[in-house]
């Protein structure tokens, strides 16, 4: 075997680890929301979601992006990892300390008496997580991801559904949401640090220092540039249109980005590493990203239409009753899920590449966009701010691809050509989906049934392409079952089996 083909295997074993863990975690992430949407209502998770906005802001920096730093590196001594420790965990209690100081300016601007306190229970996440950084880069560097998929559930399960659910039923509502923060946190920490081999003592060099912070310091920018960009709509309805909106535009946010999320991590977590190993082989980086473009429209375009069609029935499928004004929201984020979880998988490219730097202006360019749009959108209420968030969306689509085509030399034609397999998936499922829907609702059954008609429509369709007609599929589709029915675990590889006379 050569190495080439080594590291493909390595890279498909490991999607196919994280994969599964993210889809136990998605699925019980989506289990989760729907018990304590029950049980807290709007107006927690209005509250929860203004004290993420600033702990979230901060999180994006506690390492000073030592972590990707240590990932894209071509050589790791224990030097840059011990070096790379301190700087973590001086960041994480800098942090900490910030946060003290501006919760109560923040309580201030929100309106919300409880904020302050809130905030700095949940800052204790930041010298947490850093002692974890060097050990959890490490893990993913060398494609380890069977050990960190097994960590993430378990630190889920124990660390927050667990807590969460126990504390909403006993009546602690944001401490509910609050604690199971911080639980998981705790769990994945440890399990991290114990499963790591290499050394987690603290130590300086200055050349070390040197190098990691200049990389780390672009990412940082980056992410702060896209952190805003994520986080200003919601800053602007807790502003404009109060917390109790802002509960309903949150959990719509979140039913959304939970799929591309979900993708972006599987792909991205291992692309990273990847196309980190093969940044000087220009050939391999411009198949590889071409292809996770091709992926990505696969899965994301169809969902998306499903999306579009069942909004308000998902919502109340998922939500339970009382939640009908995160539906405008819902559906107008879910129209431009592709462009969110594309411009995920450019930004892995851009980083392995090294081009951080150019990222990061674009990053603002995306921030700005967002801020303007909302700010004019919210003119309109929730569906205005939604409206105007996505447009952003697809304008940082467009410049985030235009990146990753110049790091490839890959051209516009040849990305659209990549999408046309998944607009063909998007027309059957899409078809199947509204028949669904459609004899559902002549039927009068209720939302939960029809969500589930028409769903099982949908989904037979994609199977019926997938396991009997894929060529549909394109090249990319194919080499991904290939690739399933190669690596996968038995019952899986089985599930995609050749049919009868197909070659």
């Amino acid at each position: 075997m050569t190495p080439s083909e080594s590291l493909t295997a390595r890279a498909l074993r490991s999607i196919l680890w994280i994969l599964s863990s993210m889809g136990v975690v998605a699925l019980l992430r989506l289990v989760n929301l729907m018990i304590l949407a029950r049980l807290l209502g709007p107006g927690t998770f209005g509250l929860m979601s203004a004290a993420l906005v600033v702990v979230g802001l901060s999180y994006v920096v506690s390492d000073m992006g030592v972590g990707y730093a240590l990932i894209q590196r071509k050589s790791v001594g224990e030097r840059e990892i011990r070096t790379g420790m301190s700087v973590s965990l001086c960041t994480g209690f800098v942090l900490y300390g910030l946060v003290w100081l501006v919760s109560e300016p923040v309580g201030e601007f929100f309106n919300q008496e409880r904020l302050p306190l809130v905030l700095k229970v949940l800052g204790l996440v930041f010298p947490l997580r850093s002692i974890s950084v060097p050990a959890d880069a490490m893990l993913q560097r060398e494609l380890a991801f069977g050990v960190v998929a097994r960590i993430d559930i378990i630190a889920f399960v124990v660390g927050y559904f667990s807590v969460s659910v126990a504390l909403a039923l006993i009546g602690f509502e944001i401490w509910a949401l609050g604690g199971g923060f911080l639980g998981e946190a705790l769990v994945r920490t440890i399990l991290i640090v114990w499963k790591s081999p290499h050394p987690l003592r603290p130590g300086f060099d200055r050349v070390a220092l040197r190098e990691l912070l200049h990389f780390g310091t672009g990412v940082s920018l980056t992410r702060i540039a896209n952190f805003v960009a994520l986080q200003a709509d919601k800053i602007i309805v807790g502003r404009t249109l109060g917390t109790l909106v802002l509960g309903s535009y949150e959990r719509a946010y979140q039913l959304i980005v939970m799929p591309a999320n979900l993708l972006g991590q599987v792909v991205g977590r291992v692309l990273y590493p990847v196309l980190s190993q093969v940044q000087d082989n220009a050939a391999a980086l411009r198949n590889g990203y071409r292809r996770s473009l091709a992926i990505t429209a696969l899965v994301t375009l169809p969902m998306s239409f499903v999306i579009v069609m069942l909004d308000r029935e998902l919502v109340r499928f998922i939500l339970g009753e009382g939640w009908d004004d995160a539906v405008p929201a819902f559906q107008i984020l879910g129209a431009v899920l592709l462009f969110r979880a594309s411009y995920k998988i450019s930004g892995e490219l851009v980083r392995a590449c090294g081009a951080i730097y150019r990222e990061a202006w674009r990053q603002v360019a995306y921030a700005l966009a967002v801020l303007t749009a909302g700010l004019i959108g919210s003119r309109w209420g929730l569906a205005g701010v939604s409206t105007g968030v996505a447009i952003a969306i697809f304008f940082n689509f467009l410049l985030m691809t235009d990146l990753g085509c110049r790091l490839t030399n890959l051209s516009w034609a040849e990305v659209l050509v990549a999408h046309v397999p998944a607009a063909r998936l998007t027309v059957i499922v899409g078809a199947a989906c509204l028949a669904g829907e459609q004899l559902s609702h002549r039927l009068d059954i209720g939302d939960i049934p029809t969500v589930l008609v028409a769903l099982a429509c949908a989904g037979s369709a994609a199977a019926a392409i997938i396991l009997r007609w894929p060529g549909m599929l394109g090249p990319d589709g194919q080499w991904l079952i290939g690739a399933i029915r190669g690596h996968a675990p038995a019952p899986l590889a089985r599930l995609f089996a050749r049919p009868a006379g197909e070659p």
